[in-house]
């Protein structure tokens, strides 16, 4: 079988240097396969491409794209995907970054799993004998972790633990049933939007472990703006599949601002203990969800009789409460992994809390109190 590793490149004049002599002495001992690398540089001022195509003399295994203008990582890896796809008809193809925190040594690995008939293998942090780096600070190994778990609360693709792994094998015949073009192109993000396409093709998903090296050399990729398209992504492909998440979403804005407007109310004005005050306008805000819940996000299950309304009120007040419990154990959490950082549990722990309490509060709702009939 034929394999190609599409590795984006940016001023990585140094990193793919030393890379690509790794890469071709680990294919020399994995037999019985053919194995090409497609850098997809980003006409990167340094020289970059100048030392591929020195390298690619030498061995015409090696591949060279020069974009025009930087499309973004995305677009670099979409770039290297469909020219392995077109140009060299792979059976599969690789995703891996030339900064040497993917371990070329994982190549066996996944080729392994790729013959066992998985179509989509992930590197993963997250699994028995996977790590990431212990030098990472605590807010990026925080918002890692949580924001996978997020993802896959989210996206309902509970079997992959690390969703944003970044070092991947895709069936070409199935990786070319997607069309690549509709993918976000300027950052990681595409990684999430084509595990959910691969997923709902029915593709046979699998993890390996991986352990996840320190940047060797360059600029890092871990861009802020990648975490909030991440968290715009994955709403906005439960969105689209399910409308009764948006629905769902505004009834919940509109319940927190009914609880916050009655907490405010009942302390400022009524002189009440914040304390005994959340009582009522928490249970106001569970009142006014289940109705509008009702009535609007799950119109097409609307629940019937006073019976059924009565037992499935005591769910939905139960599911709320976990939430609350959530919210509050993330807040625990992220104090006491923060050494009690008001910062980072205001602005971190709190708000993932609050967001992981949504998808629990919608995977119940949905599936429980009101689960499709028939």
């Amino acid at each position: 079988m034929k394999f190609a590793l599409v590795i984006p490149t940016y001023n990585e004049k140094e990193n793919i240097g030393n890379l690509l002599p790794i890469l071709l002495d680990e294919f020399s001992g994995i037999k019985g396969h053919e194995l090409h690398v497609v850098v997809v540089d980003g006409n990167s001022p340094d020289g970059t491409s100048d030392v591929v195509r020195a390298v690619a003399t030498e061995n015409p295994n090696i591949h060279l794209i020069v974009e025009e203008e930087k499309t973004g990582i995305g677009g670099a890896y979409i770039n290297g995907m469909s020219y392995a796809i077109a140009e060299l008809h792979a059976d599969g193809v690789f995703e891996m970054d030339a900064d040497f925190q993917h371990d070329p040594k994982d190549i066996k690995r996944f080729i392994q799993k790729f013959e066992e008939g998985y179509d989509y293998i992930i590197g993963s942090r997250y699994i028995k004998g996977g790590s990431i780096p212990e030098k990472w600070q605590f807010h990026r190994k925080f918002l890692s972790y949580f924001g996978n778990l997020f993802a896959r609360l989210v996206l309902g693709t509970f079997e992959i633990h690390d969703i944003t792994s970044g070092y991947r094998l895709s069936r070409a015949s199935l990786l070319s049933q997607v069309d690549l073009t509709k993918l976000e192109k300027k950052t990681y993000v595409y990684k999430i939007q084509l595990l959910y396409l691969l997923k709902k093709k029915k593709a046979k998903l699998t993890e390996i472990p991986i352990q996840f090296g320190l940047r060797d050399r360059g600029d890092s990729k871990m861009e802020r703006e990648n975490i909030v398209s991440s968290l715009k992504l994955v709403l906005m492909l439960r969105v689209n599949d399910n409308p009764s998440f948006f629905k769902f979403l505004i009834v919940g804005l509109v319940g927190l601002f009914v609880q916050t407007a009655i907490l405010f109310g009942l302390t400022l004005v009524a002189k009440m203990d914040p304390k005994v005050a959340i009582i009522p306008a928490f249970l106001s805000a569970v009142v006014s969800n289940f109705i509008l819940n009702n009535i609007w996000s799950f119109k097409d299950r609307k629940l019937s009789g006073s019976k059924e309304r009565i037992s499935k009120f005591v769910v939905f007040l139960l599911v709320n409460v976990g939430s609350f419990f959530i919210q509050r154990g993330f807040i625990v959490a992220s104090q006491l992994l923060s050494n009690g950082s008001v910062y980072i549990t205001l602005f971190i722990g709190y708000p993932l809390g609050i967001v992981v309490g949504i998808v629990w509060n919608y995977l119940f709702y949905s599936r429980i109190v009101w689960r499709k009939k028939g």
